[in-house]
């Protein structure tokens, strides 16, 4: 069933060539040395070069992972295809394991700035009816509905709701040899070709949702087989992430749900949905669903 998914000729490219920029035009050699020069002299913006110990901290931590590769900066002009973008910091908030928040910066690639002409920069130029649809927006109404439905048809049972967040997610990507020459970074003297799909491409958040939307719909099917933690248990499942953070009070009582409008199925008494990197997680509190919840999600993403 996973196999029929509408993006999987999509996903298929992507998994056995890597993610690549399905471009309007490649500029010309001359067009692309122009830039090229004109990126060098002018560096990167204002936010990297204020937090550049973070983010040499950043990228180690890259290098190590062999999601970026170092080389030297004087040899840029030498790179065949290779295309140049400021970095740039973002500051977000975080969740910690234990479900605080914390400030984060997250790296970016501006891969919309360009100097020379207006179409130099990488976006300018991506062909974005050959990428998927994004259809994240949909995903909240999606969860409510089916929790009303859930609630509906069990008045008197608790139900969990948990939120997966996989820490450098488009970083699990790996991208086409042009892609990755066309996202290369520079701080002093040294440069780094990225190999893993970056921050700040403008198809990278519907490239990534062929892979997430894949990855909910395994999940579903996980759940709705006879899968047991005592037949395998995923290497990544931890005791913490089976542990519950809250619940009511036990003398709570259950407000009474709406049906919606539509039918909405509660054959199975777990469902996921995704948003972006974020896989959603709520079912009814059974026995079966304590005993697997925490693990269906990670066994998709270590399947996949």
């Amino acid at each position: 069933m996973v196999g029929q998914h509408p993006g999987f000729a999509y996903l298929k490219e992507m998994f056995t060539s890597g993610f690549d920029y399905h471009l309007t035009r490649v500029l010309t050699e001359q067009e692309r040395e122009t830039e090229l020069k004109a990126q060098l002299e002018r560096g990167n913006h204002r936010s990297a070069v204020q937090n550049i110990d973070e983010i040499r901290a950043l990228l180690g931590g890259d290098v190590r992972r062999g999601f970026v590769l170092p080389f030297r900066a004087d040899a840029i002009l030498k790179v065949k295809g290779l295309h140049l973008q400021p970095g740039g910091m973002v500051r977000q908030l975080s969740l910690k394991a234990d479900g605080s928040r914390q400030p984060k910066g997250r790296f970016t690639h501006d891969l919309s700035f360009s100097i020379t002409s207006k179409d130099a920069s990488v976006n300018a130029r991506v062909d974005m009816s050959k990428h998927p649809e994004m259809v994240y927006g949909w995903c909240l109404l999606r969860i409510i509905h089916y929790l009303a439905a859930l609630r509906v048809r069990h008045p008197g049972s608790r139900i969990f709701i948990s939120k997966f967040d996989y820490s450098d997610a488009y970083k699990r990507i790996s991208q086409s040899p042009e892609a990755s020459a066309a996202s290369v970074i520079r701080f002093g003297e040294v440069a780094y070709i990225c190999w893993r799909m970056v921050f700040g491409g403008s198809p990278n958040p519907a490239g990534f949702s062929g892979f997430s939307e894949m990855l909910t719909d395994l999940a579903n099917e996980i759940a709705m087989s006879s899968y047991s933690p005592e037949d395998y248990w995923s290497p990544t499942v931890k005791a913490s992430h089976l542990e519950v953070r809250g619940t009511e009070m036990e003398d709570s009582d259950f407000a009474e749900a709406i049906m919606p409008a539509f039918e909405v199925p509660t054959s199975s008494t777990s469902f996921r949905d995704c948003f972006i990197d974020d896989i959603i997680d709520c079912h009814l509190d059974t026995e079966e669903n304590r005993g697997r919840a925490g693990h269906i999600v990670q066994m998709a993403v270590h399947v996949m």
